[in-house]
């Protein structure tokens, strides 16, 4: 969490998904984790919080291509539960592996 609060105190945006964008949604109801994609990719937002990797995406295919398009947009991704950061080199395996 010191990340967190250090990318704070710098003057990042942070963007939270809620709880209720679960795997569970179909992709048209995840109007929050959509909102806060199209403001990273639109440069608003540099690091995103959201509890866990299972509740960031659809399925593996979906979680990557997420993370990779929002990684070349300069927006990292934290999974609070797996302490897992995209801007770290293994990020990609855990998040295929947790996904």
């Amino acid at each position: 969490m010191s990340d967190i609060s250090n990318s704070a105190k710098t003057g990042n945006s942070l963007g939270f998904i809620p709880m209720k964008a679960s795997r569970r949604l179909t992709q048209k109801k995840r109007d929050g984790f959509k909102q806060i994609a199209k403001d990273a990719l639109a440069g608003k937002i540099d690091l995103i919080v959201t509890k866990s990797v299972i509740q960031f995406a659809l399925n593996t295919v979906d979680s990557l291509t997420s993370v990779r398009k929002l990684k070349e947009h300069g927006t990292e991704i934290y999974f609070e539960k797996d302490n897992i950061f995209t801007f770290d080199g293994k990020g990609e395996l855990l998040i295929t592996i947790m996904s």
